[in-house]
């Protein structure tokens, strides 16, 4: 969990440091474990909230029976984990702090495991998904390390919007090894299509240490030039202006009603 804020009310973020894979981009604090083993979900869980009791008994702390605003299940992928595992985690914010959050966020991949689990994050206290689609052409999807494919993304941004969350979010990278400005633009059309109303865009970022940033100095893999990159985010952001989803943040759009709260605070 992240540290104490001063503010009234609290926004809490929860790091779930497991993934299927871990992406050739990647450099956050994760672990590859394949499917979840679900003795290392309910040993991780303990943990979380040990952690919690801990905070709230420190010497001066002034944390218990604080209104809570926001949780954010962030990663890795939370949604690695069972909806019950999600919901406990929940019932142990809510019993600790006062008040029922406005927003309960999780990050989410569109693989059929995941989606599968729509529904019961749903029922766990989930009100907001974000689903890290990234590309929906499937050589970039491939090239970025992503386990899943343009028809599960499709097909998981339509579960989501049809299990009735107050909000859907969506990633996409842009500046990808390959990509060009038509295959943005392709990509951007068909998530306004789909209704998406938030979406989350970044710029390929290097960084060191990871095997993108091998591969990059070995000359072995092409990244979109600088100038190339700044017509890319022109675009986006022109395009996403147009479709009726408003720059909020630096790399954050949103219809009116659908900005992350947890993200505002």
């Amino acid at each position: 969990m992240s540290a104490v804020s001063e503010a009234p009310d609290l926004g809490i973020y929860v790091h779930v440091p497991f993934c299927e894979r871990v992406c050739p981009y990647c450099d956050f604090a994760v672990e590859a474990v394949g499917r979840l083993d679900p003795a290392l979900e309910s040993e991780y869980a303990d943990l979380v909230i040990r952690e919690l009791e801990l905070l709230l008994r420190e010497p001066g702390s002034d944390l218990e029976g604080r209104p809570l605003a926001t949780i954010y299940l962030g990663g890795g992928t939370p949604s690695l984990l069972e909806p019950r595992t999600v919901e406990r985690l929940l019932e142990s914010f809510r019993r600790a702090f006062r008040g029922a959050p406005e927003e309960v966020t999780l990050e989410l991949n569109p693989g059929v495991v995941e989606i599968g689990r729509v529904p019961g994050f749903r029922s766990a206290g989930v009100t907001r998904l974000s689903v890290g689609v990234q590309s929906l052409t499937d050589e970039r999807l491939r090239r970025l390390g992503r386990a899943h494919k343009e028809r599960d993304a499709l097909r998981g941004l339509e579960a989501c919007l049809a299990a009735g969350f107050a909000s859907l979010s969506a990633d996409l990278i842009y500046a990808a090894p390959g990509q060009t400005e038509e295959e943005l633009l392709r990509d951007l059309g068909r998530l306004l299509d789909l209704g998406v109303p938030h979406l989350s865009a970044y710029a390929l970022t290097i960084e060191p240490g990871t095997p993108f940033s091998t591969a990059q100095t070995r000359g072995s893999l092409a990244f979109p030039d600088e100038d190339v990159q700044l017509r890319m985010s022109s675009t986006l952001r022109s395009q996403l202006a147009a479709a009726g989803l408003a720059q909020y943040e630096i790399s954050n759009f949103a219809r009116p009603g659908h900005r992350s709260l947890h993200n505002l605070r």
